[in-house]
């Protein structure tokens, strides 16, 4: 993203780049072809593999995730075995806010929050559909008493009102 860090042994890198580039310079009079360079990035559970570095000097590393890492720097310094020159550069990647504890904990709060709301509806929804079926149960047995009353007072009235008829037929 364009942005330069300071030079330190501990680089802060921000959340927000897509490319990190590392420009690497050398005291060396020859030929730049003659300087072999090497780099291994390794982290929290992660074994660097030593990568040649291009003609440019530039190590390009894409985005990498939240943690710690230690980029190692290797330079042949001849022919002898052992004289290469070593550097290591750590870097910091801070966690995103999504990745923070406090998010996972108040996004657990939030997801027990949004369970207790759910029960809550859900018997707030049954109890008023069981004063719904208890009201209709309720009619229904009124109902029910209300045509047997009305059949036991009618019944011997249609009798009466019968023998009645009757009655004035013959007088």
């Amino acid at each position: 993203d364009g942005k330069r860090l300071p030079t330190a042994d501990t680089l802060d890198v921000s959340r927000d780049y897509e490319q990190f580039r590392l420009a690497l310079a050398t005291p060396y009079m020859g030929n730049v072809r003659n300087i072999q360079m090497q780099y291994a990035l390794s982290g929290e559970g992660r074994e660097g593999k030593w990568v040649q570095v291009g003609s440019d000097f530039i190590i390009s590393l894409p985005k990498m995730a939240y943690g710690n890492y230690e980029l190692r720097i290797r330079k042949a310094g001849g022919f002898k075995p052992g004289s290469d020159t070593y550097k290591t550069i750590y870097l910091r990647v801070p966690r995103a806010w999504y990745e923070t504890i406090w998010f996972r904990v108040l996004a657990f709060l939030a997801l027990i929050a949004l369970f207790f709301l759910f029960v809550k509806l859900r018997t707030a929804h049954l109890l008023k559909k069981e004063r719904e079926n208890s009201l209709l149960r309720h009619y229904r047995v009124i109902s029910q008493i209300m045509a047997a009353v009305h059949h036991d007072i009618q019944t011997p009235l249609h009798y009466i009102d019968f023998g009645l008829k009757h009655i004035n037929t013959y007088l």
